[in-house]
């Protein structure tokens, strides 16, 4: 055969290979420009591009690990990340990584975990890794926040150093060290005062080793001369200040001022070493200040507290750190006016006259509103643990407890209103309030849908419109909170034509004419069903007969 028609049949047969070789690959190759685009996309901070390439990345291949990532952590950005831990979780399975790595999805996974409350999963699932997160101030900063929330005061000292061995400007990192490495602390000291030459350290740095170090002069000369007499320094000299200490703290707290908890009971113990606390105690009962702190110590100022002359007026505790508060008590005169809990998928409003008497709840999701009015009902969750000063101490408000359940607020109404936000609909409950009460239900448009007949709070009547045509078509009649007998309007012209009654053994009868007269009727005779017929429809049963089993209808 001709050399030259040879060549030409083997170029032919391997073009013809790589496109049949394409085609069968096409999936993973559309994946990975997809792929690709997202990574550059999310790496520029446009997430919601980003989120929306990695979908269809990964509807051509769904194991992809950098696909998975992006789709998840883009997702979280824009709102969208309901389903970011899984996703993170598969990335790691999968472990097909070109653009990121199972350490930095890990990362993720646990500060998702731990934003939603999960804090001893997020340790376990990043722990094992954790001498691979000084390589980012970002992944070693999510490791210590999550071991000082667990108390593993020694884990966070570890990687903190760690972390300052591979990058010693590392705020975060030394802050830490700081806070609970003393020999780390001595040794900072000692090169502040040397001037800290290579400018290792930040001014929030050296705020926080000043107020470990009080009575330290020379630490507060260097403050002073690197950034001034701000309010920080004014505070720090607060023990020297002579004449009206009221004026010198009104210059430095004023009135509806905000504040770091730290800063405040730093000044006033600064002053009272002086014994000067009555001065100080006058001037907190003066004044509105905003107070901000770290209740669990895990280096975020989760929480707010407004004092008013002493006394406590509002708590805002961010249980998950997510930039929002979730718990929120509203005070008048020390006593919980209004309760807010939100998480971000439910919210519940707790309304109290003269606490712990609960008057009215909302509860409401995407799903639902309901709103009760309230008997009111006297409720109360764990106490309020609330400083008579607040210098006493950091206020506390325990926020673990069980909301009372949709059946003992519904039973402790006098007024519920549910809307159901999927459906469209809602529906109304009124109860009026006596011994002989009375529980109206109804839907949207006002129509009266259930009315129950309490007496002594006893249910002794129901009567319900099952068709929602505005009249009652059953009834249930109760003794001691046992159902006795039911009737039935068939055809809703108000005449009842069925009936069962539960007293005496089992009977049910039919009125059919609808004259008020029983027509037929089903009853037990010594175990046996016997139905019995008024063949003129007289009330006189003149014909009967035994039912089996198969012809009880």
């Amino acid at each position: 055969m001709n050399r030259k028609l040879v060549f030409l049949i083997l170029i032919f047969y391997l073009i013809s290979f790589s496109y049949l070789y394409a085609f069968e690959n096409i999936d993973t190759l559309l994946a990975d420009v997809y792929i690709e685009h997202a990574y550059r996309q999310f790496e520029t901070g446009n997430y919601k591009e980003a989120f929306e390439l990695s979908k269809v990345s990964l509807s051509f291949s769904g194991t992809v690990s950098d696909a998975l990532f992006i789709h998840a952590v883009s997702g979280r950005e824009i709102g969208e990340g309901s389903s970011s831990q899984n996703d993170l979780y598969l990335s790691i399975v999968s472990d097909s990584w070109k653009y990121y790595d199972e350490t930095t999805a890990r990362v993720y996974l646990s500060m998702y975990r731990y934003v939603a409350g999960e804090i001893e999963s997020a340790y376990i699932n990043l722990e094992p890794f954790k001498f691979y997160l000084s390589r980012s101030s970002f992944y070693s900063e999510v490791f210590i926040k999550i071991a000082l929330s667990l108390q593993k005061i020694e884990d966070a000292v570890i990687i903190a150093g760690k972390r300052l061995e591979v990058d010693p400007f590392d705020e975060y990192s030394q802050l830490t060290m700081a806070m609970f490495n003393s020999d780390w602390l001595m040794a900072a000291s000692k090169n502040i005062l040397e001037g800290d030459p290579a400018g290792f350290y930040s001014r929030k740095l050296v705020q926080s080793i000043i107020r470990r170090s009080t009575g330290n002069n020379m630490l507060l000369d260097y403050y002073r001369n690197r950034w001034g007499a701000d309010n920080f320094y004014n505070i720090a000299i607060l023990s020297d200040t002579k004449g009206n200490i009221e004026s010198s703290l009104s210059l430095l707290f004023p009135d509806n001022s905000s504040v770091l908890y730290e800063d405040l009971l730093w000044g006033f113990s600064l002053l009272m070493q002086e014994g000067r606390k009555k001065s100080v105690l006058n001037y907190l009962n003066s004044i509105t200040v905003e107070i901000r702190y770290d209740v669990n110590s895990d280096s975020i100022k989760d929480t707010k507290a407004i004092f008013h002359q002493g006394v406590l007026t509002d708590f805002r505790f961010d249980s998950n750190q997510d930039g929002s508060y979730d718990f929120v008590v509203d005070f008048t005169a020390g006593k919980p006016q209004k309760i807010v809990l939100d998480n971000g998928e439910r919210s519940i409003f707790l309304y109290y006259r003269d606490y712990p008497n609960l008057i009215r709840v909302v509860d409401s999701s995407p799903d639902y509103k309901r709103e009760y009015q309230l008997i009111p009902y006297s409720v109360s969750f764990d106490p309020l643990d609330l400083p008579e000063q607040m210098m006493d101490g950091i206020p506390v408000v325990l926020t673990d407890y069980s909301v009372p359940s949709d059946t003992v607020l519904t039973q402790n109404s006098t007024k519920k209103s549910t809307e159901d936000l999927t459906l469209d609909r809602v529906e109304n409950y009124i109860r009026i309030g006596s011994e002989e009460s009375v529980e109206k239900v109804f839907e949207a448009e006002g129509t009266k849908i259930v009315e129950r007949h309490y007496r002594n709070s006893v249910l002794i009547t129901l009567y319900s419109d099952s068709d929602s045509d505005g009249v009652f078509d059953t009834v249930y009649n109760y003794n001691d909170a046992l159902l006795t007998s039911v009737t039935f309007d068939g055809n809703n012209n108000g005449v009842f034509d069925y009936m069962e009654n539960y007293i005496d053994g089992f009977v049910r009868s039919w009125d059919f004419n609808e004259d008020g007269i029983i027509d037929t009727r089903d009853r037990y005779v010594e175990g046996v069903m016997i139905r019995e017929i008024s063949t003129e429809m007289n009330g006189i049963f003149d014909t009967s007969f035994e039912l089996s089993p198969g012809n009880i209808k």
